[in-house]
């Protein structure tokens, strides 16, 4: 059985039918045991292997696919998953895999890879890491560690900035950073004031999250004004 589902999922992902790869990893995660758990993390690491040096795009998004699966079947699975990804989480790894684990583990909310998140929202030259890094600091919700995420946006990077500033600006709504978020209003990037306007729904009602509303809906970019509405 479980061969014949990673078989499906990988079959799917590879037909661009994304819900169905999903599905497969999602009957993989509910057969019992650590081998299906392995066999979701396998994913990952194919993934991983693949060569990509001459793809038009066509792989690639296979890959994707493949991740996403992967992830969304770690997910269910729930805290049964926590010892095997954690067992296989350390700083000194940049496989892509491994922002994937740090996102799963965050949202499954593991606060133990706090430390790690800590390091790689500073790899300024792996951007995949540091995003989802970034993403698992907001997720954990720990008191404090907003510190993390305002000294990521004193480093934004050279390049692709406005993405960091837009998952840190959610990161800092999970973690009711009201002032920092007042200050990324004020920022000329429409897509930092986006992440503001996406990190509303995170935020406690109150006088500050209505007064930080107040402001998305009058932003002059219309799609902050319009993500404020979703």
């Amino acid at each position: 059985m479980l061969q014949q589902l990673l078989e499906q999922l990988r079959r799917e992902a590879g037909f661009e039918n994304t819900s169905g790869a999903i599905a497969a990893a999602k009957s993989i995660a509910a057969l019992p045991g650590e081998a299906p758990i392995a066999a979701l993390y396998g994913v990952l690491e194919f993934a991983d292997g693949v060569d990509l040096t001459d793809d038009a795009g066509d792989v690639g998004d296979e890959v994707f696919r493949l991740r996403t699966a992967a992830k969304a079947g770690l997910l269910v699975a729930g805290v049964r998953v926590i010892p095997f990804l954690r067992a296989r989480l350390d700083v000194s790894t940049r496989e892509a895999r491994h922002a994937v684990v740090l996102r799963v583990l965050a949202e499954l909310g593991d606060r133990s890879v706090l430390p790690v998140a800590e390091v790689w929202s500073s790899v300024e030259d792996d951007e995949s890491l540091r995003w989802s890094a970034l993403e698992a600091i907001g997720l954990l919700r720990v008191p404090g560690s907003e510190a993390l995420l305002r000294a990521a946006l004193a480093r934004p990077g050279e390049i692709n900035h406005g993405w960091l500033k837009r998952i840190t600006a959610v990161a800092l709504a999970r973690l009711g950073d009201f002032d920092a978020l007042e200050v990324l209003l004020d920022d000329p990037d429409w897509f930092a004031r986006l992440g503001v306007a996406e990190g509303l729904k995170e935020l406690p009602r109150g006088d500050q999250a209505k007064r930080l509303r107040q402001r998305v809906e009058k932003d002059a970019d219309s799609r902050v004004r319009a993500a404020a509405k979703e």
